[in-house]
């Protein structure tokens, strides 16, 4: 065992078997994850409430059996739901079971400490859809930190400066000129705090729908760069899509109007939004200097990476169009049921 590393993986079943599967499609997906298995519930336990929350930089997902000889996963349960909140707010709890009692699935679905209920055995695409969902709850508590916290810290100090202000009864011009900007600089850190926000997960997402958070997006893009955007939806009304899809989808949205910010050097963008045989296309193209792809595909382009890891995760493809002096169009082609 590693007791200096934080597991991005913990195992605890009491069957060798599933223990060597489970470890075994993670490292398929995830070779560089840190695993940590127990095969005595017991000594689970022990190593949660001495580890926890030391050092912990993100989120562990704990698969955890529910028929098991030393105690059961209900019973493991019991004395976790006893654990200070500092250590359960690390530990992304699934239930990993073959059991053939429906009960179990309705017990784990209504545990507050439970993230889901998993039939064994774990797939591949089940360890993509639960590291997805634990990156998405990362970021969007960070967002509402940011938001909710830091935001109103900032205006406290922004009406402690003009508090001590007005408590000066001759200030002079030098004073004047710092108080006045320092207030601008906080203004400043306001706005950019909420950007920042929003670029992690904007709430008109999950309020509105996808949507209203692409619109939102283009006017964003346009506001920040001057460059003409249009979006065209080739829907009659929005599909109650999954948070997980549409996070998916507006992600490689955003990344691909950042790439056009950075680097295109575009006058304009069209993008498009659209249902064509059991797929969803959504399409980014500039006007700009575009790009030899052959050469890319040699090159660490970051965020090229990232909108084919988002396309990856919901089982879509990236397809890209580009040469120099052509501009680039990207699509995302992605299977959905309407």
């Amino acid at each position: 065992m590693k007791s200096q590393t934080i597991p991005n993986f913990i195992i605890v079943d009491d069957d060798n078997f599933n223990n060597f599967i489970c470890q075994n499609t993670i490292l398929s997906v995830f070779p560089q994850a840190e695993i940590l298995i127990f095969t005595d519930p017991e000594a689970a336990l022990i190593y949660l409430e001495s580890t926890y929350p030391q050092s912990a930089p993100a989120n562990t997902v704990l698969f955890l059996d529910i028929n098991m000889s030393n105690i059961s996963g209900w019973e493991f349960l019991k004395v976790f739901e006893q654990f200070d909140i500092s250590v359960k707010k690390f530990l992304k709890v699934y239930m990993l079971s073959s059991s053939i009692d429906p009960r179990d699935k309705v017990l784990a679905t209504s545990n507050k400490n439970v993230w889901n209920y998993i039939s064994k055995p774990l797939t591949k695409q089940v360890v993509k859809d639960t590291v997805t969902k634990v990156r998405e709850e990362e970021m969007t508590s960070v967002s509402r930190e940011i938001q909710d916290k830091l935001g109103q810290q900032l205006m406290r100090i922004k009406m402690d400066i003009i508090w001590l202000s007005s408590k000066i009864k001759y200030p002079s011009d030098e004073i004047k000129e710092k108080i006045t900007a320092s207030i601008a600089l906080i203004d400043e850190t306001v706005e950019t705090t909420r950007r920042i926000d929003a670029e992690l997960r904007p709430r008109i997402l999950d309020d509105l729908g996808l949507f209203a958070a692409l619109e939102w997006q283009v006017a964003e893009f346009t506001n920040h760069t001057g460059i003409p955007c249009e979006l065209k939806i080739g829907f009659s009304g929005e599909p109650e899509f999954s948070k997980f899809l549409s996070g998916h989808i507006f992600r490689i949205f955003q990344e691909a109007l950042n790439n056009v910010a950075r680097h295109a050097q575009a006058k304009e963008v069209n993008t498009e939004l659209n249902y064509l045989n059991g797929n969803m296309i959504l399409s980014i193209e500039d006007n700009g200097r575009g790009f030899n792809t052959k050469t890319t595909k040699n090159k660490k382009s970051f965020g090229l990476l990232r909108m084919k890891e988002h396309a990856c995760m919901i089982n879509g493809a990236i397809k890209i169009r580009s040469n120099p002096g052509e501009g680039t169009k990207i699509e995302l082609i992605v299977p959905v049921i309407i």
